[in-house]
This record gives structure tokens, sequence and C-alpha cells, in this order.
């Protein structure tokens, strides 16, 4: 069976008003079509917006009637009012669900999202940030951001806030202080949306800030224990050049740890030297065990030395 012919697919198609004055008796309807409306006449009216077919509004008329000039141009105008209302209703969906998404997505970061106005109050903040301070989000939208910093980044963060204020990026690293009294470090970058709102992300570092201070501890408690013993010692990586070495090897080589950082041995001794223990580094790389040597040396003022030489893989 072919398909019954219906107006609305009739003005999409040719864009424009059209009139059918009897529905019984027009190639744009089909009898069986007209059969089930009481209409007499017909006007067809499409609704296209960014040359996307919307749909149709269809007048009907209970006697049939001639449509003048004038009214086919009121329909015209018609159409494009409902073009026009119905892709500001459109546009207004799109950017309520764009909101939606936006909302969405600050309120279920797992980072701190804070925004503040140009006086430093905060005017929205997630879930987030609300447990990294320990406050309830309504609690920090009565606050200030002086409020959460700690004395000892108060300086460090209204620098960084002026900064947002004057249109310039805002990024760096501030202690913050809970509801409790506890604090954590904390990164923060800001960015300015306009004159009287910005906002803020957080990440909470503390782990990694503790981390690195226990490194830096651990590291200043074997470079102390290195330099407080009187023998020499000296590391290398797997390419034989060194990567340091203790103050009794600075006097031993006769140079700062600047100059002999990086550079092997035959950079540093004499051929004869410098082969021997090239060869003896190859050796407990491919064992993996440690060697035992005597030399007899003689240090940069000429005083000879015998050296007693254990050398160890490191993994």
């Amino acid at each position: 069976r072919e398909k019954e012919n219906n107006l609305t697919e009739v003005v999409l198609r040719e864009k424009k008003v059209m009139v059918v004055d009897d529905p019984y008796n027009s190639p744009y309807i089909s009898p069986e079509i007209a059969s089930r409306f009481p209409d007499r006449c017909l006007v067809g009216i499409p609704v296209i917006h960014a040359q996307k077919d919307i749909g149709a509004v269809l007048i009907g008329c209970n006697m049939p009637r001639k449509v003048s000039h004038a009214e086919l141009s009121q329909a015209s105008l018609a159409s494009k009012i409902l073009s026009l209302i119905i892709a500001r209703i459109q546009y207004v969906g799109q950017l309520e669900k764009q909101e939606q998404m936006f909302r969405s997505f600050i309120e279920n970061a797992p980072i701190g999202i804070m925004a503040v106005n140009r006086e430093g109050r905060y005017v929205m903040a997630n879930q987030s940030s609300a447990d990294l301070l320990g406050y309830s989000v309504e609690e920090l939208l009565k606050m200030d951001i002086l409020q959460v910093l700690h004395p000892s980044s108060k300086n460090e963060g209204m620098f960084h806030f002026n900064q947002l204020l004057n249109n310039q990026p805002a990024s760096t690293q501030m202690v913050l202080q809970r509801k409790d009294g506890t604090t954590f470090w904390s990164t923060l970058h800001g960015v300015k949306l306009d004159d009287d709102l910005m906002l803020g992300f957080h990440i909470d570092i503390n782990e990694t800030i503790e981390s690195k201070e226990a490194l830096a501890r651990e590291k200043g408690l074997l470079s102390g224990l290195l330099n407080s013993i009187p023998d020499l010692i000296f590391y290398k990586d797997l390419d034989g050049r060194y990567i340091g070495g203790n103050p009794g090897f600075v006097k031993f080589s006769g140079l700062s740890p600047d100059d002999f950082q990086g550079k092997t041995d035959f950079e540093l001794f004499d051929a004869g030297r410098a082969t021997k223990y090239a060869s003896k580094d190859k050796e407990i790389l491919q064992t993996r065990q440690p060697s035992f040597t005597e030399d007899i040396v003689s240090y940069p003022d000429g005083t000879p030395a015998v050296l007693e030489t254990l050398k160890a893989p490191f993994y």
C-alpha cells in the first residue's frame, strides 16, 4: 500500500505556507485522511529553524472559504515567529541541560571546587571542598578565604587572590586549616570567570608533601653519614659515570663534586688506571658480586697510599 499524502509532509517539503481549499479533492491529502477531519479548508504553516524541519501548524475551517493574499502573508509571518519561538525554547533547553551538566560536574568532582566574589567571600562550594575543610557547604557559604587559610599562608593566599582580580593566572601550594584546627597542604589553581566571580580548584597534597619531607630527611641523614666516614666512598651509574662521592673521595680525586660528577674514570685518571677500574666495574655488573682489590696510588699532592677497595653492585 502506497504511503498516504499528508499536508505536514508537503509543507515541510515545499518549505512554504500552503492552502487546501477542499481537503477531499486535493493532491496533498489522501481522501482517507481527509475523511477523518471535519475541516472544509486547511492552511499548512511549516515550522523550520536552521534548515531543520521542526513540524507544521495546521489551521482548519469548518466551512469552505478562499484564503486571501493578506492571510497568506500573515501565515508566512506566523511561520517565522513560530520558528523563532521554538528555536528559543530549544536554545533555553540546551542551556539548562549544559548548566545541569556543569553543576553535576562540580557537585560530584573528587576535588574541592569553590567560587568567591571579588570580596573573597564564598558564593559556591561543592561537597568535596566541604569534606576537605570539615565544614558543611552551608557554613562555607558564610565564610571568606581568610577563614580557611592557615596564618602561615595568608600572605601567599591574598597575593594569588589579587593576581586573579588583576586577570593573572594563580597557581600555588598553601596550608589550609580545617574546622577542627588541623592543617593540610593543598594546591590551588584559580581562574577568573568575570569581574565578580573567581573559581578555585583545591587538591589535598598533604601526603605528597610529607613524603617529600621524609625523603629529604632520609637523604640528609644518608649524606651526613657518608660525609662523616673518613674512608673514600663514591658511587657510579651503569655507564660508569660518577654520581657522587664523600669528602674522602673529593680529597683523593683533587676535584670538587661538581667537577667529577658525570665523568668516567678515563676523564679523571690515566689510561692504565682508568682501564683497570672500568674493567673491574664491568665484571661486578656481570657477576653481581662484590669485589675487593688493593692498589698503590698517589694523592694529587704526591702523597702515596695503599687503598683497599671494596666495590659492590647497588640495586
